[in-house]
């Protein structure tokens, strides 16, 4: 199962408070509810980023403005924190907003359409 699993939001809080508190590991819940480990431990970021409003059903996809992504790029750019952190930083949902799909997994600067800034760390 991949990251948009069965799961019911009121579990998925359940289990990232068990897992944050130390009574489980993300190994053995991510088994248990039979998801990606990777995607569970997108859960808890979310979750410590947003709280519990972040795990909430969404009926459309969150959108951020060109600054607030141009901002966490250069935070990563400069070493302010690992892709997850600034992420997390900024309560932007997923590591993909600020990610290329098509050219490798390099940051790119999303902030225009017409000026996409290929940086090298």
């Amino acid at each position: 199962m991949t990251g948009n699993s069965k799961c019911i939001p009121s579990e998925k809080i359940y289990w990232v408070q068990r897992y944050l508190s130390g009574e489980d590991s993300a190994r053995h819940i991510a088994e248990s509810l039979h998801v990606n480990a990777t995607a569970f431990l997108q859960w808890v970021r979310i979750y410590q980023s947003l709280g519990e409003a972040g795990l909430l059903s969404k009926s459309q996809n969150s959108k951020y403005t060109a600054e607030l992504k141009k901002v966490a790029v250069q935070d990563y750019l400069a070493g302010v924190d690992s892709l997850s952190g600034v992420c997390k930083k900024y309560g932007i949902r997923s590591r993909t907003q600020l990610v290329s799909q098509g050219d490798g997994g390099n940051v790119l600067d999303f902030c225009c359409n017409y000026c996409r800034l290929y940086l090298e760390r």
